[in-house]
């Protein structure tokens, strides 16, 4: 017997009218399986932001060696630090700019 529904292979037998009813209840679970890995992904990546790819990683031999460094300083970084730094984000403020930025391409 098969699980209405989930399908493996080359299986071309038409769904059983009746298993439409379980359509709503396996696409409950799976957004709700959904919601919870963003909600777990979401501070892990705030938290830890040296464990996935940045920009950087993919540029010269100058700034992958600067993620190098960087990696191994956060490496240090305690579990308390890291959330107040995430916790604090918000509410720090921008320094404004010593000299404005000049427009390259004005005329």
């Amino acid at each position: 017997m098969r699980i209405p529904l989930i399908r493996s292979g080359h299986d071309t037998t038409p769904i059983a009218w009746w298993g439409w009813f379980f359509a709503p209840l396996v696409w409950t679970i799976l957004i709700t399986l959904l919601f919870v890995l963003a909600g777990v992904s979401i501070p892990y990546f705030m938290l830890y932001p040296e464990r996935h790819a940045h920009e950087l990683d993919f540029g010269t031999e100058r700034q992958r060696e600067v993620m190098r460094r960087y990696r191994r300083f956060t490496a240090r970084v305690s579990l308390w630090r890291r959330c107040g730094r995430v916790l604090a984000s918000p509410f720090r403020r921008t320094l404004p700019r010593s000299r404005p930025v000049r427009d390259t391409w004005q005329a």
